[in-house]
């Protein structure tokens, strides 16, 4: 029988633990380590703070990667960031009918946050107010609409929001040392973003967007052949009414209002009832805005019970000091 050696003083543990922090191959082993010691022994007496910086660790670079990419992508769009081959549509109801075209502008939140934005209304690149009267000095701000997440909303998704090793290999709590997640489903993946974001945050092999504008496919495609993204990520240039098993097979899928400001109402209800019959059992819906908004708007919000169970974020801890409002205006769920 194998004899096991007891460590007699605190430096003896020390000295142990320095030597077992050596013998890893790699920070993910490390770091995995970590993470199941604080979950074997979940006393807060013993873990003063580490947790959080642990999930964290990687964030400044892929904060660095996501900035590259979006300091990329700014050079091959329009400055508002939607394409003239794009079919914009004025919400007639809810909360963005106000949304006309001659007092709205569109600013993609994954290419500018909200520091730039300001930078460019006060040097004039971007016009921050309209007028409402001609030539006089009555005006009124212009309303600002992003068709992405921000870096930083997309920070929250992977790393707030969803369950512990959802989308991250575990050396101690999956027999195979696979993510849950095997699919990540981006429904009108426009600039990329929320792939981008989900290949540098997660280990998820299949990293799924589908698009129906052949010039942001175009885009998405480039962008992940100049980053070497396409080992995990596919871009499927079509409609999702016309992808029932790509939708079956997600595991995690993103909604960042795909339709409100693409489709009229009418074309609206169908894909949602196409997503409520073919989405599986167990499925997590990451929603911008809530369902129950999009479906009242629609005037269908009884459908909605018998889908899907709203969840509040699982790391709660992970979460920066000042992202609280940002968090407040992302909704999860689960397929019922």
């Amino acid at each position: 029988m194998a004899s096991c050696k007891i460590v007699s003083s605190l430096d003896d543990a020390r000295a142990k633990f320095v030597e077992i922090m050596g013998s890893f191959r790699s920070d993910r082993e490390r770091n995995d380590f970590l993470l199941w010691i604080s979950m074997e022994y979940d006393n807060d007496k013993c873990k003063p703070g580490f947790l959080n910086e642990l999930e964290s660790v990687n964030k400044p670079d892929v904060d660095m990667k996501l900035n590259d990419i979006a300091m990329d992508i700014r050079k091959r769009v329009p400055q508002y960031s939607v394409f003239p081959s794009e079919n914009l549509v004025v919400p007639t109801v809810g909360e963005n009918k106000d949304c006309l075209p001659e007092t709205t502008v569109h600013v993609d939140d994954f290419l500018y946050d909200d520091k730039e934005v300001d930078a460019l209304v006060e040097s004039g690149e971007l016009k921050g107010h309209y007028c409402l009267d001609c030539g006089s000095r009555n005006t009124a701000p212009l309303t600002f609409i992003s068709h992405s997440m921000s870096r930083e909303k997309l920070n929250l998704v992977y790393n707030v929001m969803l369950p512990p090793n959802f989308t991250k290999k575990s050396t101690f709590n999956t027999s195979n040392n696979d993510s849950l997640c095997s699919c990540i489903l981006d429904v009108g993946s426009r600039l990329g973003a929320a792939l981008y974001a989900a290949y540098f945050y997660t280990d998820v092999q299949k990293l799924i967007g589908v698009e129906i504008n052949a010039d942001l496919c175009n885009l998405q495609k480039e962008i992940c052949e100049k980053y070497k993204l396409q080992d995990r990520v596919e871009i499927i240039n079509d409609d999702v009414l016309n992808q029932a098993q790509v939708v079956k097979s997600a595991q995690l899928i993103i909604l960042n209002n795909p339709f409100e400001f693409f489709l009229e109402p009418c074309e609206q209800k169908k894909v949602w009832r196409f997503l409520k019959e073919f989405t599986s059992k167990g499925t997590i819906l990451i929603c911008v805005p809530a369902l129950e908004t999009s479906f009242g708007n629609l005037n269908m919000k009884s459908e909605l019970k018998s889908w899907v169970k709203k969840r509040e974020p699982y790391n709660m801890s992970a979460m920066e000091s000042d992202a609280g409002e940002d968090l407040a205006n992302m909704h999860m769920y689960i397929v019922l």
